[in-house]
């Protein structure tokens, strides 16, 4: 019997000299099953791959005996185990470990009405908008029944996103509070790629940089061992982590935060069709996501700039020169580094205000919630005044979100 697995690409499948690994261990799986069901003493492997624009087939063939494929494939399984015990027992502990928590705090007036209506709108996968002024304790009102509706199965993890990175720190201590507590809840807070690298201007290329090369080799064993720690995952901790075990540390945050039940990062690691996290927002990617969205009515502005492009004159007009000249001022222009381009636009907003968002989001099509605020100004006279809405224009959220893709947001009116 010969298990042939099929991968179509648009390389120059000639130009390859062996089978990616990935592929090569995706076919010997279904070997080992098929070698095991039929009491095979031999079974042959091929990997063909085929280039989807020429057609071109290459092959690679490769034999095994039905004692080294099923001793290859218990090895397989070996090293999946451990990490799926280790996911179980992590969530009945998490779990145990929320059924004598209380809110770590004496309720300040309004704060447990606050805590319940937030729960409420988890559980009912709906979305909540919330306003109140600095200092009222909003941010531990959302986090904490968000962090009992993940123990009671109304969702898989959390994600609390700000406009800024400064204002993570909110978060992060909320977290930290918990888990002094004696909550078992594994965070992380995700640091840009620029911010954690340890090179003066980030390259992922071997050659430029050692946490590069030889990455894939050790990153399995740096992830398990950091997820094995109780702590909120920093960059002080990543970094450590990762020249410790001599891995890149902005992949390393990436691939911890699968194993992870909370993420806190920047608006856009959710929204941002270029920046998002596609492992947990990719096309067919599913979860129940709950989202605490600091400051919502930052979205408007923010989303503006995510979905909008801007067009350059002069690069509009080297294009036109170009296509006007013909190939040979095309191949002048790509020489001389110029061209025509787009780039992403920006923009500045106006309007005061803070705010903390919750609400729920699966990728099974649940509502998607965003908790926003108004701004408070002081008046002259010392006391707190709602500011018109005109003037701090938060967002209107409409509708749910496209499944667990990030890439469609709840629609936004505003400004």
């Amino acid at each position: 019997m010969i298990v042939d697995e099929i991968k179509g690409m648009y390389l120059d499948v000639a130009a390859l000299e062996e089978p990616f690994p990935v592929h090569l261990a995706q076919a010997k799986c279904y070997a080992a099953i098929c070698a095991d069901r039929y009491g095979l003493g031999e079974i042959g492997v091929r990997m063909t791959y085929v280039n989807l624009e020429t057609e071109e087939l290459h092959y690679f063939h490769s034999m095994y005996t039905g004692v080294e494929i099923e001793e290859w494939y218990r090895k397989l399984v070996q090293d999946w185990y451990r990490w799926a015990k280790w996911q179980m027992d992590h969530i009945r502990q998490r779990n145990e470990s929320m059924k004598h928590m209380d809110f770590p705090f004496p309720y300040r007036a309004g704060q447990q009405k606050l805590t319940a209506a937030v729960y409420h709108a988890i559980k009912e996968a709906k979305e909540l908008f919330l306003m109140a002024p600095t200092g009222v304790g909003k941010t531990m009102s959302c986090v904490s029944p968000a962090v009992r509706a993940i123990g009671e199965e109304h969702g898989d993890r959390i994600f609390y996103l700000t406009a800024k990175n400064e204002t993570l720190s909110v978060g992060t201590e909320a977290f930290s509070i918990l888990l002094d507590k004696g909550l078992d809840f594994r965070t992380i807070r995700i640091t840009s790629k620029e911010k954690i690298c340890p090179l003066n201007e980030p390259s992922c290329n071997p050659d430029d940089c050692m946490f590069a090369k030889g990455h894939f080799d050790r990153i399995n064993e740096a992830v398990f061992d950091l997820i094995r720690k109780r702590e909120i995952f920093d960059r002080s901790s990543i970094m450590k982590m990762a020249v410790e075990r001599r891995v890149c540390p902005f992949e390393l945050t990436l691939d911890t935060a699968s194993w992870c039940d909370a993420i806190l990062c920047d608006y856009n690691y959710v929204f941002d069709p270029d920046a998002q996290l596609k492992r947990f927002f990719a096309e067919g990617t599913k979860g129940g996501y709950i989202f605490l969205i600091d400051e919502a009515h930052n979205l408007v502005e923010r989303g503006r700039d995510m979905y909008s492009a801007v067009l350059v004159k002069e690069h509009v007009l080297g294009a036109k020169r170009i296509l006007k000249d013909g190939p040979k001022a095309a191949a002048r222009e790509q020489e001389a580094g110029t061209g025509a381009g787009t780039g992403a636009g920006t923009g500045a907003g106006t309007g005061a205000g803070t705010g903390t968002g919750a609400g729920t989001g699966t990728g099974a099509g649940t509502e998607a919630g965003i908790l926003g605020e108004a701004a408070l100004s002081a008046a002259d006279n010392g006391s707190a005044k709602l500011m018109s809405m005109a003037a701090v224009q938060p967002p209107t959220v409409i509708g749910k979100a496209n499944g667990g893709d990030a890439a469609q947001p709840p629609t936004v009116i505003g400004k």
